[in-house]
């Protein structure tokens, strides 16, 4: 029941507000094509109220990210990259860190 719900908001969400899809390539009309009936049937509907905003941002690498009102989507290498090092600065930060002293 709370997955429908979530999906109901996401659908009422992506008609109400347009969508923005940044990639790091503008889409060829085919392919836009594609990623709105993708869109629309991953959320119950039959098609978009409109197509997303289409921006172009190189630091995606390759991959593409979706925004909408109430969520983000991010699945490009760029993202991934990010993930990596904070968990790798994370890490670094947790060997830093002083040990703590035994119990007595």
């Amino acid at each position: 029941a709370a997955a429908r719900s979530t999906l109901a908001a996401a659908a009422a969400d992506a008609q109400a507000a347009p969508l923005v899809l940044r990639a790091a390539r503008a889409p060829q009309a085919d392919e836009l094509a594609r990623c709105c009936a993708a869109l629309a049937g991953a959320l119950g509907l039959e098609r978009l109220a409109q197509a997303p905003r289409v921006e172009v941002d190189a630091d995606l690498i390759a991959g593409w990210e979706l925004e909408g009102a109430g969520a983000r989507v991010r699945n490009h290498l760029g993202a991934d990259l990010a993930r990596i090092g904070a968990e790798l600065a994370r890490d670094a930060s947790a060997e830093r860190a002083p040990s703590p002293e035994p119990a007595r």
